[in-house]
């Protein structure tokens, strides 16, 4: 998935979210996951570092997503990014999903 900065904070924060309600420390998940250290998974909560694959599919295990849930998540994200690089004169507020019909 390619979305920028903006869009990867979203995701980080998103996935900070969960593993909060999962009642998860930074450190555990670096552990399940088979990073180095906490501040891996603290990069890609704050957008600074993208989410490997491979991380991805461990959080949605650990943090029990659902299927559906994510896949919405995924989808939005990567339909906020074409909107902006394709319609960068539709963008609006902080949703984003509202595009005017000309």
């Amino acid at each position: 998935m390619n979305i920028n900065n903006e869009r990867r904070k979203e995701l980080g924060q998103y996935l900070r979210e969960k593993r909060m309600q999962a009642g998860l420390t930074q450190l555990t998940v670096a552990r399940s996951v088979k990073l180095t250290s906490a501040q891996s998974i603290s990069n890609i909560e704050r957008g600074m570092a993208p989410v490997p694959t491979f991380v991805l599919r461990k959080m949605i295990q650990l943090y029990q997503i659902s299927e559906a849930e994510i896949m919405w998540k995924l989808m939005d994200l990567q339909l906020q990014q074409w909107r902006d690089d394709f319609f960068p004169e539709a963008k609006s507020g902080a949703s984003g999903r509202s595009v005017s019909a000309s």
